[in-house]
């Protein structure tokens, strides 16, 4: 269950169908459902007296298919073959009902009329982005003509297990190679994702370690600023201790002076009392 939905979305990547759910493309059982319905109307056909021989012969389309030439068209090419086998089936079966004089005979053309017109809707309505151009139409092919409905419908059922069943699987191939192209794709924006974060972190790493030479820096700067300040002090010190200085040596000029004062005094006297 959980592989059918996966191959639903890849499919849906590639295609859109308006007439059926696209799981008509990956489910082979849904496919199957719809193919038998050919065997009702072959057994409506064995049962029906003079059914099985048409009113003129019916041109038929091309069904067998050819491996190589097939793997080398591209899915629309495909589509466009497998359209236009529909659209010739249609055109002979809507004939031969025209000239049909047997009310059964007729009956069973006409449900295989609406039958292959159920087909035509969802091949039509198959829309591939594969990046191929849409080729135009080919223009309806025909390889054979029968006059017998039993063997009409058992050509018809040899187209739908045919070329449509291929169409049906080259899709899911094609849609699993764009999924796994879709994660390698995922995992290199992760891988980039991851080496962006690593340079982010390493980014980050040498803002840190600037701002730890900054502070550093500052470090030194205040150290450098302390260091001034105390030699700024040392010079002031110093400065005050050759102040100190110079005050006692003028204080002991002052008393150098005072104590030649005083001598002079002495002799003075001393020249007097003589």
């Amino acid at each position: 269950m959980a592989y059918s939905r996966l191959l639903l979305l890849l499919i849906g990547a590639i295609l859109s169908v308006r007439a059926r759910p696209a799981d008509f493309w990956c489910n082979r059982q849904a496919r199957k459902n719809m193919e038998n319905v050919i065997e009702g109307l072959s057994a409506d056909v064995a049962t029906c007296v003079g059914a099985d021989t048409l009113p003129s012969p019916v041109q038929l389309p091309c069904v067998l298919v050819h491996a190589t030439e097939w793997a080398n068209k591209t899915l629309q090419q495909k589509r466009a073959e497998v359209l236009e086998a529909l659209r010739v089936f249609r055109e002979g079966v809507r004939a031969a009902k025209s000239q049909s004089t047997s009310e059964c005979q007729t009956s069973v053309l006409e449900r295989l009329e609406r039958h292959i017109a159920n087909y035509l809707a969802i091949v039509a309505g198959l829309h591939i982005r594969d990046g191929s151009t849409t080729p135009s139409p080919p223009a309806g092919q025909t390889c054979s003509s029968m006059s017998s409905t039993s063997k009409l419908l058992k050509n018809y059922g040899n187209l739908l297990k045919g070329k449509l069943d291929r169409l049906a699987v080259d899709l899911r191939d094609h849609a699993m190679d764009q999924g796994d192209h879709a994660v390698d794709l995922r995992d290199h924006a992760v891988d980039q994702g991851d080496h962006a974060v690593d340079q982010g972190d390493h980014a980050v790493d040498q803002g840190d370690h600037a701002v730890d030479q900054g502070d550093h820096a500052v470090d030194l700067r205040d150290h450098a600023v302390d260091q001034g300040d105390h030699a700024v002090d040392q010079g002031d010190h110093a400065v005050d201790l050759r102040d100190h200085a110079v005050d006692q040596g003028d204080h002991a000029v002052d008393q150098g002076d005072h104590v030649s004062n005083v001598e002079q005094g002495t002799t003075a006297t001393e020249e007097r009392c003589s």
